[in-house]
């Protein structure tokens, strides 16, 4: 079994590898990783049995037991940023992004937000990427809900009905 070990610098040890949680780029490959085992225990709980593929290809993170893909996405709330509206200052919402990019082989993505482990499940169809790669943000501010995307908060019923109409195909397919 291999045990998290914390040094006394902000390092972690998971086996032989070193994992340095100073670093910006191993810190968001951190929060990505909990974010992947996040919506996986929520999966679980909610009865979607769920596993990750050996490679990490096609934008794929989890498939539920109906065949559903997912790809993951977490992020960390960004700094307040202020801008300049009129030649004043204006202080920003703070803000969680995230990316996508074209080309994924996925049915949903899920973003997890850890501050208010909050969940946006978006169908593929409905998110418009243009070009290769875009970058979306959500704002949040304690008490308010972000009003663009609300219709996507929490919305597991889309996975379970997606992974319900996969599981009765599947098994009709091999016939059980």
């Amino acid at each position: 079994m291999r045990v998290l070990t914390k040094l006394d610098s902000p390092c972690y040890t998971l086996g032989m590898e070193l994992v340095n949680t100073s670093d910006k780029t191993s810190s968001k490959l951190m929060v990505g990783i909990a974010g992947e085992l996040r919506v996986a225990s929520e999966l679980l709980i909610r009865g979607i049995g769920c596993s990750r593929p050996f490679v990490d290809d096609y934008g794929v993170d989890l498939i539920t037991d109906g065949g559903v893909r997912i790809q993951v996405k977490a992020s960390m709330v960004t700094n307040t940023l202020t801008y300049y509206k009129d030649g004043k200052p204006q202080k920003r919402s703070p803000s969680y992004s995230f990316s996508l990019t074209r080309g994924s082989d996925c049915e949903f993505y899920v973003i997890w937000l850890p501050g208010p482990d909050a969940f946006y499940i978006f169908p593929f169809d409905a998110v418009k990427i243009n070009g290769y790669r875009q970058t979306f943000r959500i704002y949040r501010e304690s008490g308010k809900k972000n009003t663009l995307y609300s219709a996507y908060e929490g919305s597991w019923d889309l996975i379970e009905e997606a992974n319900e109409v996969g599981r009765k195909y599947k098994y009709k397919k091999i016939g059980f």
